[in-house]
């Protein structure tokens, strides 16, 4: 054993050395494969971006594991498939990346690809991509607190995630203007079956509402 002030024998740190240097030369084609079908997508060769994103999240990297995720859910450079999106999705460790957690929501909570339908699975994966500001997953949870999808109704909060969504429409030129109008529009009924107090506890929900990490 090693005891306070001990060192390393030089024929372990050398071992230790050659073993990060093998972990390197192996982490660098998984890299080079990622950045070059980043290239070919750049230039419409949504094939080859295909073949190499594979090959880079087959290797374990969490960031081609996404990005092959999205060409499976839009069929981009391979046929749309529903089920192998999902997979390569959770694949990822914690993922966080939102337009993957809004896909995998909108995967469960319609069934799509044959997977299975789970509306409490669904609201989970919008409620996290919602936490994150993601404009997309908060509608969503407003949708379904509103039609209690997955979660019991909560017309407080319901509002409280449209109110969001809804503030986003006055910023010009902004992706999520249209759902920001519709979720006026949802604004409007919901408040006729609501009572003034807790309209204003929806809003301060709102006020209050921070994205996680901040």
């Amino acid at each position: 054993m090693l005891g306070r002030g001990s060192k390393f024998p030089k024929g372990i740190l050398g071992w230790v050395g050659a073993l990060f240097c093998l972990w390197l030369l192996a982490s660098v084609p998984v890299f080079a494969d990622f950045n070059s079908g980043k290239n070919a997508i750049e230039r419409g060769d949504a094939k080859k971006t295909f073949r190499e994103w594979r090959l880079s999240a087959q290797e374990g990297y969490p960031e081609a594991q996404t990005a092959l995720g999205h060409l499976y859910f839009y069929g981009i450079g391979i046929p749309q498939n529903y089920r192998e999106a999902l997979k390569w999705y959770e694949k990822v460790p914690q993922q966080k990346d939102p337009e993957a957690l809004q896909n995998m929501g909108t995967i469960y909570a319609n069934g799509l690809g044959g997977v299975r339908q789970d509306l409490k699975k669904a609201f989970e994966l919008y409620l996290m991509d919602a936490n994150l500001g993601h404009k997309g997953g908060q509608f969503f949870v407003g949708h379904f607190y509103a039609r209690g999808l997955g979660v019991e109704r909560d017309n407080i909060q319901a509002l409280m995630w449209f109110d969001l969504v809804a503030s986003q429409s006055r910023v010009p030129y902004n992706e999520f203007q249209s759902a920001g109008a519709e979720a006026l529009m949802i604004i409007n009924r919901l408040k006729t079956r609501m009572t003034k107090e807790e309209i204003h506890s929806a809003l301060e929900l709102r006020q209050e509402w921070k994205p996680s990490g901040e």
